[in-house]
């Protein structure tokens, strides 16, 4: 509470299709546990490329990595949306990496300097 009064906090509502948020906002965007249940992959990367400022960075991570955890292992996307997520992003991104980590699988995605 005392950060949002302090207008150190910004909270809205929204998803990723339609975050509310203006052009280029952000540096970074990080999604964790989410790209599974959007409606729309495709609309919602396009809105994550919009709010992310020329050269930044979007994270996407999903449950899975070297160990998942037990949890984790319940919610594995297979192989075919994983590769759907990179080719989406590799669509709208420069460059794209997917990283196996410990509990999750994340997508490092950066917009090119250009703006395009």
């Amino acid at each position: 509470r005392r950060a949002a009064a302090a207008g150190r906090l910004d909270l809205r509502v929204g998803t990723a299709a339609a975050t509310g948020f203006p052009d280029a906002a952000f540096d970074h965007v990080v999604t964790v546990n989410t790209v599974a249940i959007w409606p729309d992959l495709e609309a919602g990367l396009r809105e994550l490329h919009r709010v992310t400022r020329p050269g930044g960075d979007v994270v996407i991570a999903w449950h899975g990595g070297r160990a998942p955890t037990r949890i984790g292992r319940h919610l594995l996307l297979p192989e075919t949306a994983l590769t759907r997520v990179h080719d989406a992003l590799a669509e709208l991104f420069d460059e794209v990496e997917r990283h196996e980590l410990t509990t999750v699988i994340a997508f490092l995605a950066r917009r090119s300097t250009m703006g395009a």
